[in-house]
């Protein structure tokens, strides 16, 4: 409280805002993040086209070595838990092959796949644009001002 020296009194009260929340599509969203995840993942990485391979064996779908990268880096877990989840990606047509965890390590280390990771980024963004205007710097090194 806070008065004026002439006997008026002031009175700040601070009020809580609160927001409704849709707790069973909240629920529904938390329950079935990984498999909605994987979902948009695969339509998101299923467009990058294969290179053309002229020697030797050939390799595995660059697009499922995106997806396996990206979806190992949501999963948190080490690549050799990671495992798993691509049998599950695979069983669910999401995939070829699973690849052996080297493998993915290897792709995840390589140069190559930076701009097409970026472009993903970019691609991603586009649903918040009407929304976003103000970009900062993240752990990914993008960074975009808005008008």
């Amino acid at each position: 409280m806070g008065g004026d020296g002439q006997g008026t009194v002031t009175q700040t009260v601070t009020k809580r805002v609160s927001y409704s929340q849709n707790w069973q599509a909240y629920d529904q969203a938390q329950i079935h993040q990984k498999e909605l995840f994987m979902g948009l993942l695969r339509d998101l990485t299923s467009p990058i086209p294969q290179p053309e391979y002229t020697f030797g064996r050939s390799k595995l779908p660059l697009a499922d070595m995106v997806f396996a990268s990206a979806l190992r880096v949501f999963s948190t877990f080490s690549l050799r838990r990671f495992t798993t989840d691509m049998k599950i990606a695979q069983e669910q047509g999401l995939i070829e092959k699973v690849p052996y965890y080297t493998t993915v390590a290897r792709y995840m280390e390589n140069p190559e796949l930076t701009p097409i990771i970026k472009d993903l980024i970019a691609i991603t963004s586009i649903a918040l644009a009407s929304v976003e205007n103000d970009f900062t710097v993240d752990s990914s090194g993008l960074a975009r001002r808005g008008s």
